[in-house]
């Protein structure tokens, strides 16, 4: 049943899409702009709204007949074999139609099913994208995310720039019109953790560092796809056992060619975050605790040096990620940091969130009161307080206007 599903899904897709003309590879060859745009709108283009983002790949049957495979596979986690790069091309149209052309390569992303569906005799999915040459708005690396991944798309918008406002390193991130090969959808677009998220955040290139996921689905990867929850086939309690092996990795680890300085800082970094990544293993399972996994977070006061003002800070964003029920963001698996050489802490990177912020219930964790809390815990509810009360509304507003949601 399943390859009679498997083949009649492809012959319906190639023979309706496999003469499209649609394809912008042939309207471009070369790494352009099309239009012919003065140095001022060059310089202005991040205050250009995103209309539409065109994907074409140029292999479409092979990259077809992968995304089948992902949809049709019987575990109900994406399998990495199927997250290869494809070459594609890349068409970004902002307002007044000034259109740019790139070329780059794309992967499925996201680990779960809900981020590939098939949509009349089309496939739309979530995507990881790197451009060869040339950015938008200062970004070569990026996702594109299926509607609900990422949770509610205005409340992720509005967190990003509440957090960035707030000093806070937080990925750009818009809502766009996105047409993959013939699939079309309204898609979250994110900035990925790399050395422009850094420059935009004002924060000079060091390492970042994220919790190695390698060995985390080893356990679960052949639970079957079916339509029991994630609780009811044991998932929590089998990552809780996997989650203990997890240690970090420094995702830019190419910084370390630039000079003898970034290696001894990337490997101080990483050992750092490992001991930290350690000690969590090893206490929110043991005598006296017995928590899920995504219940107990990352120790803020090892995370900031042991020094007040730093640890305050990282209390301050594990108590606005709970506010916005974030929880999600705070889980050991889905932490990313930036290494603050000059501060000397661990500086979080938002990530992940699954926001939803007038959901009655947390989405992730069961515990009202998540552990481990440092001695300025409750100071940090006073803090956080005045700091949203300063808030500039307007600058917010107008961005996301810019980042195409618009809230009252």
């Amino acid at each position: 049943m399943k390859k009679t599903l498997f083949f009649l899904i492809i012959f319906l897709i190639f023979n309706n899409n496999s003469f499209s003309d649609t394809n912008i590879a042939s309207e471009y060859n070369s790494l352009l702009c099309k239009n012919k745009i003065n140095q001022k709108y060059i310089e202005e283009i991040d205050k250009l709204k995103i209309k539409k983002i065109e994907i074409d790949t140029n292999n479409y049957r092979r990259w077809t007949v992968n995304s089948i495979r992902i949809i049709t596979n019987s575990f109900r986690f994406t399998p990495e074999k199927y997250k290869g790069r494809f070459d594609a091309s890349v068409l970004v149209t902002y307002e007044n139609n000034i259109q740019c052309f790139f070329k780059g390569r794309i992967r499925h992303s996201g680990d779960a099913k809900d981020h590939i569906k098939l949509l009349g005799n089309s496939i739309i999915q979530s995507l990881d994208i790197h451009l060869n040459e040339g950015h938008i708005k200062g970004i070569t690396k990026f996702k594109l995310y299926l509607p609900g991944t990422r949770g509610i798309v205005s409340d992720e918008i509005l967190q990003a720039e509440i957090l960035r406002s707030l000093n806070y390193i937080s990925p750009r991130t818009f809502n766009v019109n996105v047409r993959i090969n013939q699939g079309e959808a309204e898609m979250l677009l994110q900035e990925k953790a790399a050395k422009e998220l850094l420059e935009y955040n004002n924060r000079r290139e060091g390492p970042i560092l994220e919790g190695d996921q390698r060995f985390f689905f080893k356990l679960v990867e052949n639970i079957p796809d079916n339509q029991l929850s994630n609780n009811s086939v044991g998932t929590p309690e089998l990552r809780s056992k996997s989650i203990k092996t997890m240690l970090a990795k420094q995702s830019n680890s190419r910084i370390i060619f630039k000079s003898e300085n970034h290696k001894t800082m990337s490997y101080k970094a990483l050992t750092n975050l490992n001991l930290i990544y350690l000690y969590y293993s090893n206490k929110f399972q043991d005598q006296k605790n017995n928590f899920n996994y995504f219940d107990y977070d990352l120790d803020n006061t090892l995370l900031g040096f042991f020094k007040p003002e730093h640890i305050l800070k990282l209390d301050i964003y594990n108590l606005l990620m709970q506010a916005t029920n974030s929880q999600h963001a705070l889980s050991v698996s889905n932490r990313k940091f930036y290494w603050n050489s000059i501060e000397k802490y661990f500086e979080p990177i938002n990530y992940d969130s699954n926001i939803n912020i007038n959901r009655q219930s947390p989405t992730t964790t069961t515990s009202i009161l998540r552990m481990p809390i440092s001695k300025y815990f409750y100071q940090s509810f006073d803090s956080l307080e005045k700091k949203l009360d300063n808030l500039n509304l307007n600058k917010i507003h107008n961005n996301m206007l810019l980042s195409g949601i618009n809230l009252s």
